[in-house]
């Protein structure tokens, strides 16, 4: 796709190759600095960026280990505004299990440009979702990362950790109870100091956040003849 705006430009094109086994992307992109849509909106201009995707799959002989999915994912862009490359690659496991339970180990090298400095934000993570019982869905996610005090005056390098646990009670057929936790904080890297994290913005430095949810349904649909 090219779209040009006076002498603006955006550009894309990708490729992409599938097997029974294997799956394979890639993609370059560019996008100059005075780029506008008007149907639309961009969250970042001045950039181009070069993707990839590969996946194997596996399929050991096991009753227990029902099928193994490593694969990478990263990409590579260039701020034209700062004049720097960027870069977030990551490498993951997805184990299958019995219960359609699904385990998920990543492992993340990563930087990011902001305010005209790049920052690290390479991590380690885990995930583990499936059906336990007949009624019950849980999905449990947790990750330590680098941060970024998003701040154009005075960004600084963090880190932090993340952890989500989603769970989904159904027992009814047409009742379903359902529950999310999400915890974040942030850590100062020159000092260790703890701060509070709010997506992308520091909102309180004084302690960590935690969030909490709940939703019940009912389905009154029903059929029959009129």
């Amino acid at each position: 796709m090219i779209s040009q705006t006076s002498l603006a430009h955006a550009f894309c094109i990708d490729y992409s190759y599938q097997t029974r086994k294997w799956m394979a992307e890639l993609g370059y992109q560019d996008i100059s600095r005075n780029f506008q849509v008007d149907t639309g909106f961009l969250t970042r201009t001045g950039v181009r960026r070069i993707s990839a995707f590969a996946m194997y799959q596996i399929y050991p002989k096991s009753d227990f280990l029902q099928k193994v999915e490593p694969f990478y994912w990263g990409y590579h862009l260039y701020d034209t505004f700062s004049d720097l490359w960027e870069s977030f690659n990551i490498f993951v496991a997805r184990l299958y299990l019995p219960r359609s339970i699904q385990l998920r180990f990543e492992g993340i090298a990563a930087n990011e440009v902001y305010a005209g400095r790049r920052f690290g934000t390479s991590g380690y993570g885990v995930r583990v979702q499936g059906q336990v019982f007949k009624q019950l869905y849980l999905q449990l996610f947790g990750r330590r990362s680098g941060k970024v005090y998003y701040d154009e005056e005075a960004p600084y390098q963090g880190y932090g950790y993340r952890a989500q646990a989603s769970l989904l009670y159904q027992p009814l057929e047409k009742l379903a109870l359902g529950l999310d936790l999400t915890y974040s904080d942030f850590y100062r890297s020159a000092d260790r100091e703890l701060h509070v994290v709010d997506d992308h913005h520091l909102t309180d430095p004084s302690r960590s956040t935690s969030t909490c949810s709940c939703a019940a349904s009912w389905n009154t649909t029903s059929t029959g003849a009129g």
